[in-house]
């Protein structure tokens, strides 16, 4: 079994200076079945965010895999994503091509969403969904004092 420093070399992108970013970054873009798609990535977050680590984990699990699943199944795969954090705010965009109509299996569907707005409601931010030619997905968290 890999040690967690074996892990996250094997993982070794560098999207940001971030060690959790990078490391699940790099695990969910070097998944066979999606090397198909087309990744454009922005991502400008310290090494250590005001957003602890697991709920930043959550937060970029579920996006990512939802953004992944969606693209993979259209013609011109594709997403991009930028994360910022300055002034107190974290902000996360991505953006995926998608199939409008797909069809999603109700036992699996809604879970990752619940977990994003509660990870936004606990940091006091805002989720903004759209869906036009492309799914975009804007999140604002805030850091407050004493976080």
């Amino acid at each position: 079994m890999l040690s967690l420093e074996e892990v996250i070399q094997t993982y070794k992108n560098t999207y940001s200076r971030n060690m959790i970013i990078n490391s699940l970054l790099s695990y969910k873009f070097q998944t066979p079945q999606y090397q198909h798609i087309s990744i454009y990535t922005n991502i400008h977050v310290p090494s250590k965010s005001f957003v602890s680590d697991i709920d930043l984990s959550a937060l970029l699990f579920n996006l990512v895999d939802n953004a992944l699943k969606g693209a993979s199944q259209t013609t011109q795969p594709e997403i991009y994503l930028s994360m910022e954090e300055k002034y107190r705010c974290l902000k996360i965009h991505i953006h995926n091509s998608y199939i409008k109509n797909q069809t999603v299996l109700p036992r699996h569907h809604g879970y990752g969403i619940k977990i994003m707005k509660d990870i936004v409601e606990k940091y006091h931010g805002e989720m903004i969904i759209t869906k036009n030619h492309h799914f975009d997905v804007m999140i604002y968290l805030y850091e407050e004092d004493g976080l």
